[in-house]
C-alpha cells in the first residue's frame, strides 16, 4: 500500500496459493477463485472508526485494527474482538475462558500468540480499554429489540457482532471472517462502510467550483437521538441560497426519519455516546 501511494498506481501481487491481491493507497482487493472482497488499510479503517467513536485509546484502536487486518484476516482466522471503552463487566458473560493469567495484550509482540489462541477457541474475545485480552469463548446474546431492528448480516458471526454492538453502547466490535473480510461495528452500524460527511467541506468544494456562491451557502451540524432505536446521530446540513427542495435524513441503524429540512443536502452518521 505504501508503494501504491508513492507511485500513485496499483500494485498487483500473486502468492503461491493463487491468491491475487491488488493494492491501492488505502485498500487491498483480494481475489480467490471466483470470490473477491476488499479491506481497508489499518490507517484508513482506524481513522474512519475514530470519526464515529471519539472515546478510547488511539494506540489500542490502531493495534486492534492492525491485528484484524494484517494478522488474522490473511491467516483466515475467524474472530469477534469485543473492545470495551470502559472497564468491562466480565460477570455479565455466562460462559467464558479466563485469559487474564496469560497477560496477553493487543500489541505486535503478542500477535502470533493471540492468533494461535483464537484458532483454538470459538466465541468472542473480550479486550479491556487498555488492550489486555481478558477472556474468550464468549457467546454473544442479543435483545429482542436488536433482533427486530438489525437484520441478518453475512453470517452468524457478523450478525451476532452487529446486534451485540447495538445492545452494548460501551463497546466496539471488530469481526474477522474466516474468508478474510474485516468489519467494525458500533451501535448496530458497520463503521467500515459508513463515510462521515462534512457539510463544511462540501460548502468549500462548492465555492471553489463556483466562486459566485461565496456568501450564499451555509453549513451546519447538530445531533439528534432517534426516537425509534435511541441511537445518537450527527446531522450535517448544507444550505444554498435559492435551493427550495426539502430533504430528509434517516437513522443509520433503523432507517427511521430523524430530520426534514429545506436545504441543498443533509446527511447523518452514527456517533457513540456512553
Amino acid at each position: 500500500m505504501q508503494l501504491a501511494s508513492r507511485v500513485r498506481g496499483l500494485v498487483i501481487q500473486r502468492d503461491s496459493h493463487g491468491t491475487v491481491r491488488v493494492f491501492t493507497g488505502s485498500r487491498v482487493y483480494v481475489v480467490q477463485g471466483r470470490s473477491w472482497w476488499h479491506k481497508h488499510a489499518w490507517q484508513t479503517l482506524a481513522m474512519n472508526v475514530r470519526e464515529h467513536v471519539p472515546q478510547g485509546d488511539d494506540r489500542v484502536l490502531e493495534q486492534l485494527v492492525t491485528l484484524a487486518v494484517h494478522v488474522l484476516s490473511p491467516a483466515h482466522t475467524g474472530a469477534s474482538l469485543i473492545w470495551w471503552l470502559i472497564p468491562p463487566e466480565l460477570d455479565v458473560y455466562a460462559k467464558k475462558i479466563d485469559l487474564q493469567p496469560l497477560r496477553l495484550r493487543v500489541e505486535a509482540g503478542y500477535f502470533s500468540a493471540v492468533q494461535h489462541l483464537l484458532n483454538q477457541h470459538d466465541g468472542a474475545t473480550i479486550i479491556s480499554p487498555t488492550g489486555e485480552i481478558l477472556a474468550t469463548g464468549v457467546q454473544l446474546q442479543s435483545s429482542d429489540k436488536a433482533r427486530l431492528l438489525i437484520p441478518e448480516t453475512r453470517g452468524t458471526r457478523h450478525t451476532s457482532a452487529r446486534r451485540y454492538s447495538f445492545d452494548e453502547a460501551r463497546v466496539v466490535v471488530v469481526t474477522v471472517s474466516q474468508d478474510g473480510p474485516v468489519s467494525v461495528f458500533s451501535d448496530g452500524v458497520q463503521l467500515g462502510e459508513v463515510r462521515p460527511y462534512s457539510a463544511h467541506d462540501d460548502e468549500q468544494s462548492l465555492i471553489d467550483a463556483i466562486p459566485e456562491k461565496r456568501g450564499q451557502t451555509y453549513a451546519d451540524q447538530d445531533e439528534v437521538v432517534c426516537s425509534n432505536c435511541g441511537k445518537t446521530m450527527r446531522i450535517e446540513t448544507l444550505v444554498v441560497a435559492g435551493w427550495k427542495e426539502r430533504e430528509e435524513a434517516y437513522c443509520q441503524v433503523c432507517r427511521e426519519q430523524v430530520a426534514s429540512r429545506m436545504c441543498f443536502k443533509i446527511e447523518t452518521f452514527i456517533m457513540k455516546r456512553i
